[in-house]
């Protein structure tokens, strides 16, 4: 090797390993970031699908779905029902997310739960039917989808 090509290789090892360190940069730049709006409501959006599924999708609700839920002279003031779609939680911006369950007809037990939010101004741009669809979100609105 003549002296050229020794110092071609030194400038293309240089560059090299300064393009990777300036990924490794960028890499832990990325990971110290405070989270976003966004990123807290999928976060808080995680918490309550689990709490969902635990649940068996079951909620409490002061009226009775119809008279057979309640016994006769029942003191209970308080009534478990199914509830396949409405809303749970709070996101960041102090909106309920809206939640929609679909049940897999051919495999009892399993599904999946959307859940989404209107975002940071709060309205939904995006109706139940679109999202029931797994169309994606219209304006601000976003969400996520998960397999139970």
């Amino acid at each position: 090797m003549d002296q050229k090509q020794i110092k071609n290789l030194k400038l293309s090892s240089f560059a090299v390993l300064s393009l990777c360190f300036c990924s490794l940069m960028v890499f832990f730049a990325q990971q110290n970031k405070p989270l976003t709006l966004a990123d807290k409501a999928m976060l808080r959006a995680d918490v309550h699908v689990q709490k969902l599924i635990k649940s068996k999708f079951m909620i409490e609700t002061e009226q009775p779905v119809n008279k057979a839920t309640r016994g006769l002279a029942s003191a209970e003031t308080t009534f478990r029902v199914e509830a396949l779609e409405g809303p749970v939680g709070i996101d960041p911006w102090g909106h309920p997310f809206q939640y929609l369950v679909k049940k897999d007809p051919r495999n009892l037990g399993h599904g999946s739960v959307i859940i989404w939010s209107g975002g940071e101004d709060r309205a939904f741009q995006t109706n139940r039917d679109m999202i029931a669809a797994g169309e994606s979100f219209e304006g601000d609105d976003f969400g996520k989808t998960y397999k139970f």
